[in-house]
């Protein structure tokens, strides 16, 4: 019977109203990091041969049809094409 009325509390407070002035901002919640300068930087050559390197093999392709050892295999080759298309 407890857990009924716990249960019962639990989904009317759920579905309640909330008052904004009663939420705490998201904010409060996130780690005080400080990246912005690292978001607006080039993608170097090596950010993109370790992240091919880091693809998982036997995985099916997206709708672009390239499977992930076909980058991994011709990651020497098309690195520079790779690079380019970013810039």
């Amino acid at each position: 019977m407890i857990l009924i009325c716990l249960c019962d509390d639990f989904f009317k407070d759920l579905n309640s109203p909330i008052d904004d002035n009663d939420r705490e901002p998201l904010e409060n919640d996130l780690p005080d990091l400080e990246i912005e300068h690292d978001l607006n930087q080039e993608i170097t050559s090596d950010e993109i041969k370790k992240s091919i390197k880091q693809l998982n093999s036997g995985k099916a392709s997206g709708i672009d049809c390239i499977i992930n050892e076909y980058l991994k295999y011709l990651i020497d080759l098309m690195l520079p094409v790779y690079t380019k298309l970013l810039l």
